[in-house]
């Protein structure tokens, strides 16, 4: 059923305004802007990781979930061999390919899947796993817990992951989001720009717990939990994983 909601929604949201569901804070139009910051993100949040684990990322191939319209997925292209590029929304993905041709990007290739499953990946084929404010958007547990399976399943054994999650208490504007939702008028709910807020927008908060449990279920092994620099103090972080051996 999730996977359906998220497919619905997801798709909803690209068709009315992919830039700004993806980037709703610093997106004003500027597409050329909206991917230099994609770069910008990578060369602060990825870069490092690569320096320090994984230098031959030249040679090494990529998986990006939850790619949207692949801000990150050109700036991965630059650094590794290959790129494999999903998303839950047919949409995002088609703007993705119109935006990055396959002409302009050779060795970045996007597809769909359910959000769930990364059934269109052979085990043991990927050597990093990239994933930004995209967990933070899955509506259960049982949905992360998933992905964090087909992760495992994927990831060579001498892979790394680099998966971004919120660790935050709901938030002032989220709770009214959620209020709202439940007790407005569908008018005004459209009005006030809130007719998309469910489950897959306001999604799912873990804490370190959660984290080390889902991992350890999933026979990954925790590296590192990294300070978000993108967000708030304690809010989101990111988990730098491997397989367990």
């Amino acid at each position: 059923m999730h996977d359906n909601l998220m497919k619905n929604k997801w798709n909803e949201r690209a068709k009315k305004d992919a830039f700004y569901y993806i980037e709703t804070t610093f997106y004003d139009g500027d597409i050329d802007a909206f991917f230099a910051l994609g770069e910008e993100r990578t060369k602060l949040i990825v870069d490092p990781i690569l320096t320090q684990l994984l230098p031959s990322a030249s040679n090494a191939s990529v998986l990006e979930i939850g790619c949207g319209l692949g801000r990150f997925s050109r700036a991965l292209s630059k650094r590794f061999r290959s790129v494999i590029a999903v998303d839950v929304a047919d949409e995002m993905i088609r703007q993705a390919k119109e935006l990055s041709s396959e002409e302009q990007y050779a060795n970045l290739k996007f597809y769909t899947n359910d959000g769930t499953s990364l059934s269109l990946i052979e085990s043991e084929s990927v050597d990093f796993v990239f994933s930004y404010e995209v967990f933070q958007h899955m509506p259960s547990l049982k949905v992360i817990l998933n992905n964090f399976t087909e992760i495992r399943r994927v990831i060579k054994i001498t892979g790394k992951a680099l998966i971004h999650l919120r660790t935050e208490t709901v938030s002032p504007l989220t709770k009214f989001q959620i209020f709202a939702k439940s007790h407005l008028p569908k008018f005004l709910l459209k009005l006030l720009g809130l007719s998309s807020i469910d489950k897959t927008w306001t999604g799912t908060t873990l804490n370190t717990k959660n984290i080390d449990q889902l991992c350890k279920s999933t026979g990954l092994e925790i590296l590192q939990l990294i300070n978000d620099p993108t967000h708030a103090p304690n809010t989101r972080i990111f988990v730098l994983l491997s397989p367990m051996k």
